[in-house]
């Protein structure tokens, strides 16, 4: 007995195989290419902590100031994460709240100061002014009008300085490192990655942590050498 194969039958087979075959043959391949785009999704979106230490050296060498700031950056591309957009990246939105509030009560601090000097400062110019005039030589009105500036002006500082050293963030930096190590292990956990599958630091890959010294060696005058070493 022999069998023909009809049209149909030659359609129906040939819907089989295409639908067959990529699961029977490009599950390997699939998982591969999952798995890189994860790898690449968590190198873009990884969050890390960089800190740079300024170091002032004289001309003999040695150090007479020195300070540290802690900048915050996502991905291998180091998209910078300043303030309030840190604390929304790593899903704390009660610190970005907090932030908010802490940047809005300095900013007033360094306003009103910022204005009361130069409310202090245009009494102290008109208090000059009438000293000049002829007829208000013997007035002690001028004088008044001039040492009520320049106390406002002397006032003004005390809350332009306070918000000046007045820090926004509401946490430490050692806090801030835990916050983006549990950040970036849920990460790793959403993306179903172990550490074994992340890429190894190279030069020119940043890490997790890295450490950046500024030296700046002073010369005459306003002259210098500004030296930055990466860790």
């Amino acid at each position: 007995m022999q069998y023909h194969r009809t049209p149909l039958f030659s359609i129906a087979l040939l819907l089989c195989t295409l639908l067959v075959s990529p699961a029977a043959f490009g599950e390997t391949g699939g998982e591969t290419t999952s798995r890189a785009d994860a790898v690449d999704r968590f190198t873009r979106d990884f969050v890390w902590a960089e800190d740079t230490r300024i170091v002032g050296v004289n001309q003999y060498g040695q150090a007479v100031s020195s300070s540290q700031h802690t900048n915050f950056y996502q991905g291998r591309h180091k998209r910078p994460l300043a303030g309030l957009e840190f604390y929304k990246t790593v899903g704390r939105d009660d610190l970005a709240g907090e932030y908010r509030s802490r940047r809005a009560r300095r900013r007033g601090l360094i306003w009103s100061g910022v204005g009361a000097q130069v409310v202090g400062l245009g009494l102290m110019v008109g208090g000059i002014i009438s000293m000049t005039d002829y007829d208000n030589m013997y007035d002690d009105g001028p004088l008044i009008i001039f040492g009520a500036g320049l106390g406002l002006t002397l006032v003004g500082m005390i809350p332009m300085m306070i918000g000046m050293f007045t820090n926004p963030h509401p946490i430490q930096p050692h806090e801030a490192r835990e916050i983006i190590e549990d950040y970036n292990l849920q990460l790793m956990r959403d993306l179903n990655l172990d550490r074994e599958d992340l890429p190894q630091e190279d030069e020119d890959t940043p890490g997790m942590d890295s450490l950046r010294v500024n030296l700046f060696f002073s010369g005459d005058g306003d002259r210098g050498l500004a030296l930055s070493f990466d860790f």
